[in-house]
């Protein structure tokens, strides 16, 4: 160099050297060797004697290895071995290199490669390396040259690939760094530094048509671009533009979107990706694959920014881990652009009775990075064979599958049936297990049917040959003999009058409903007989008359053992008997069998299991419930108002008369059918003392009805023959009760022959009063 007298040799440089672990180009600062020594101190005294001082000591120096390692050993060998494979120069590993380079640099340059799609599972050259060993660019510069093509991005993409090749053409002297940053931040993208090196080229080429060459140096030194750089990334982008015009790709015509820009870029810097460390003491890093943290470059646009998902161009390694020259990424695009290189773990498998198919969660991650934490895939394609038993588990036994198929309302009408009886009989040993029907579905379907789509056109070929080849029959679910489980031991309903109510059971001991439950209609609530509950149904009687004989005193107990055996046979007897008061039946029975005096009180009064007393849920015209327990007394009680008051809004004005005072109604009928809430009910007249009047109204007790009616023809009576009776009083002073036989006028019929007992008031009659009807005897 013309001129230099002396040399000062600090004795370290900062040399680039790649980390085939992390995938990072280091630039450390470290002792430099002698060879590089001696050739500091050679800038020196050229022309003339000259002097190096050297900052370090000898023995430092005479201890330093004597030559720089070469490149070979200290950089990414993926486009050596590119090279070297499409010049068919045999296994890298076996060439004769001069410093051959460690096997790990070469693992790391084979997979580097596979990640580029340049060498396929066993390191052969595909056809996307064989493209790409034709590019005089890195591997990676390459890759996304050919995938811009692809995505009609090529224009874009061959510029921001020229630049990639260079220096930075941006100058950001020491002295005037405050003033190359404002005059870069024109160019400045938010989302991305490659579409800002894209606005510096295009900054560039606008000038260049304008101004003259030495104006356009002014240009770049007003804008801290250098010229020199920039003529090289044109020299460069004419040489790529040229050679993948030869290759059969064309630019695109049309300015390409920048979500296409960034997924050609993403190709090839799969291992430069990143997700922001949101955890507090993140420090606003970026973790990427193998474990990798980084942090955005400060001189980047995007470093304020902060942005969720990035690529990098590199990341280098100076003092801190940076990546330089970033853009915004969708993650989702990772899945697409390199699905050979991305890892699928799936958790959770679940049947979808929504989509009638297997579902299971799916983990994407590439390098250890999770892409997409969470989404829902289906599991038939991953794993049929488990798909296969979720569905026919899920779907076929349990049911959770909807179709028209008459084979499911078959088995579902059969299973409830066994179902029925096992609580009929309170068994749980009746149904056949999940497992039954399990292999009942499973030797039937096909390895391929895992969903219900696949199942339906499955099924509808099978049925033309077979229509029933999915029917399941009583033995394919019972486990024993159910003859004693019969519909005359076990009713499904129970008469009361002319109506029939229909019976539950349940076999849930501790649950309110456990045993038989009676669905009674509020009309009919009032016409259930209170003695015909007692008898609960055939099937169970045996229970009840066992649980009865234990709870006896001891000494009635111990003639009638065993208590089983006892109440078979009582119950076997009954079954034939005409049935009455239950409990004076069976204290009879038992009594002539014991040779002692039972009596129904003491039976009434043993106290029994639920499940042995019948149980009644009160129903509206809509089906809902209004009242539920097994005190049929207290049911009443509670609903008696409501169902009157229901009665008196549903009939004529005919029974809803008040201030009657002499029989002007008519003959009264003994029951009248009417509509409440949309179902027919039946309702008694009767005929109600007010004290000076009466009133007719529908009841629906008929024993209520009557006896109401007795007090209010009495009162009626009292009302229109008062002279009369007073007449006969006076007659006979110590007559305390007038017998009435009705003849004209005849009350209604469930009156006993017609008569009416009327109780002699003295006091009333010495105040003027009358007859009352109210106390009848």
């Amino acid at each position: 160099v013309p001129g230099i007298r002396s040399v000062v040799d600090t004795g370290v440089a900062r040399l680039s050297r790649y980390s085939p672990r992390s995938r990072i180009q280091r630039l450390p600062v470290e002792p430099i060797s002698q060879a590089s020594a001696d050739q500091r101190k050679g800038r020196c005294g050229r022309e003339a004697p000259g002097v190096c001082i050297r900052l370090y000591a000898e023995h430092d120096f005479a201890s330093r290895p004597e030559y720089t390692d070469p490149e070979i050993i200290r950089t990414n060998l993926a486009s050596v071995i590119l090279t070297m494979k499409s010049l068919r120069l045999g296994d890298v590993s076996e060439f004769p290199f001069i410093d051959p380079p460690d096997h790990r640099l070469i693992h790391d340059g084979y997979e580097t490669l596979h990640e580029l799609g340049a060498v396929d599972d066993d390191g052969r050259l595909t056809g996307i390396g064989r493209e790409l060993a034709r590019m005089p660019v890195d591997p990676s510069i390459g890759r996304m040259i050919l995938a811009a093509s692809a995505e009609h991005a090529l224009a874009e993409v061959l510029v921001i690939a020229a630049a990639l090749s260079v220096q930075d053409p941006r100058d950001r002297p020491f002295d005037q760094r405050d003033a190359a940053d404002a005059a870069h931040e024109r160019f400045a993208d938010e989302t991305s530094d490659f579409l800002a090196l894209l606005n510096i080229w295009r900054f560039f080429q606008e000038q260049q048509r304008k101004l003259s060459r030495s104006k356009l140096r002014k240009a770049c030194k007003q804008n801290f671009l250098s010229y020199v750089r920039m003529r090289e990334w044109i020299d460069v982008h004419r040489q790529l533009r040229r050679l993948v015009t030869e290759m059969g790709h064309h630019e695109n015509p049309k300015s390409a979107e920048p979500d296409a820009i960034h997924r050609s870029l993403l190709t090839g810097l799969l291992h430069f990706i990143g997700r922001l460390d949101e955890k507090p003491g993140g420090r606003g890093e970026y973790v990427g694959g193998h474990g990798k943290r980084f942090a955005i470059f400060p001189g980047s646009g995007l470093f304020s920014k902060k942005p969720k998902w990035i690529m990098a161009a590199e990341v280098v390694r100076t003092p801190r881990h940076y990546a330089r020259t970033v853009a915004r990424i969708d993650p989702r695009w990772v899945e697409r652009l390199a699905p050979h290189l991305v890892k699928r773990a799936h958790a959770d498998p679940r049947w979808d009775a929504r989509t009638a198919r297997v579902m299971a969660n799916e983990r994407v991650s590439l390098f250890g990075l999770e892409i997409i934490p969470r989404r829902a895939v289906h599991y038939a394609p991953i794993n049929p064979v488990e798909s296969r038993k979720l569905f026919i588990h899920h779907a076929l036994v349990e049911g959770e599958y909807t179709t028209q198929a008459p084979f499911f309302a078959h088995n579902a009408r059969l299973l409830e049936r066994v179902e029925s009886l096992q609580h009929k009989g309170r068994r749980t040993d009746l149904l056949a297990d999940n497992h039954a029907r399990f292999a009942f579905f499973d030797a039937r379907l096909p390895a391929d049917v895992a969903s219900g789509p696949r199942f339906e056109k499955w099924r509808r070929d099978a049925e033309r040959t077979d229509p029933k080849l999915l029917f399941l029959s009583e033995e394919d679910l019972l486990t024993t003999d159910v003859s004693e489980i019969s519909e005359a031991r076990f009713p499904d309903e129970r008469p009361v009058q002319s109506e029939a109510v229909p019976l539950e059971y349940r076999f849930a001991p501790g649950a309110p409903d456990d045993g038989v439950t009676m669905n009674v209609p509020l009309d009919a609530l009032a016409r259930i007989d209170d003695r015909d509950p007692q008898w609960l149904v055939p099937g169970m009687l045996e229970e009840k008359i066992t649980a009865l004989i234990r709870g006896l005193p001891k000494d009635v107990r111990k003639s009638l053992v065993p208590a089983p055996d006892v109440a078979r046979r009582v119950a076997a007897e009954l079954d034939a008997a005409e049935q009455g008061d239950f409990f004076e039946v069976l204290a009879a029975r038992l009594g002539s069998i014991a040779g002692a005096r039972i009596t129904p009180e003491a039976l009434a009064d043993v106290t029994l299991p639920d499940h042995l007393r019948m149980n009644f849920r009160v129903v509206d015209a809509r089906g809902e419930r209004l009242a539920a327990g097994r005190d049929l007394s207290e049911i009443r009680r509670t609903l008696g108002v409501r169902v009157d008051h229901q009665l008196a809004g549903a009939v004529d004005e005919r029974f809803r008369r008040d201030g009657i005072r002499s029989w002007d109604f008519g003959e009264l009928p003994e029951s009248i059918e009417t509509d409440v809430g949309g179902r027919t009910i039946t309702a008694f007249p009767g005929v109600i003392d007010r004290g000076d009047s009466v009133s007719l109204r529908l009841l629906t007790d008929p024993a209520d009805a009557a006896a109401q009616s007795r007090r209010g023809i009495g009162r009626l009576v009292s009302l229109e023959l008062g002279a009369q009776v007073r007449h006969l009083i006076d007659a006979a002073p110590g007559i305390d009760t007038i017998r009435l036989r009705f003849a004209p006028i005849a009350p209604p019929a469930r009156l006993d022959a017609q008569l009416v007992d009327l109780v002699v008031d003295q006091a009333a009659l010495g105040g003027g009063g009358g007859v009352g009807g109210n106390l009848p005897r």
